[in-house]
């Protein structure tokens, strides 16, 4: 489920591991914390695509292909800059409950 949630955003941008994460995030720290790194990483990679004139997808499609073979093979590995801010989150909202 989390190389689904890297390989959806790919595909379909934040929507398919939101959906992954809203199903997953309490049954799995592991799946809800690649889905919601996913999440935000789809939302940076849209704001570079949309300053660098669409180079940024190609970044986006790149890191997305890698983290979800890294993923798959069960590694904890972070994006550049989301990976840190998904992290913080999902240890906050799992401390909150």
């Amino acid at each position: 489920m989390a190389m689904l949630a890297h390989v959806l955003m790919i595909l379909s941008g934040f929507i398919g591991p939101l959906i992954i994460y809203c199903i997953k995030k309490d049954e799995s720290r592991f799946v809800g914390f690649h889905a919601l790194q996913a999440i935000y990483f789809s939302i940076i990679g849209f704001a570079l695509a949309l300053v660098t004139c669409g180079l940024g997808s190609i970044l986006v499609i790149i890191y997305g292909i890698i983290l979800a073979i890294k993923s798959n093979d069960g590694k904890w590995e972070k994006y550049w800059l989301a990976g840190d801010w998904a992290m913080r989150s999902a240890m906050h909202w799992r401390s909150r409950r």
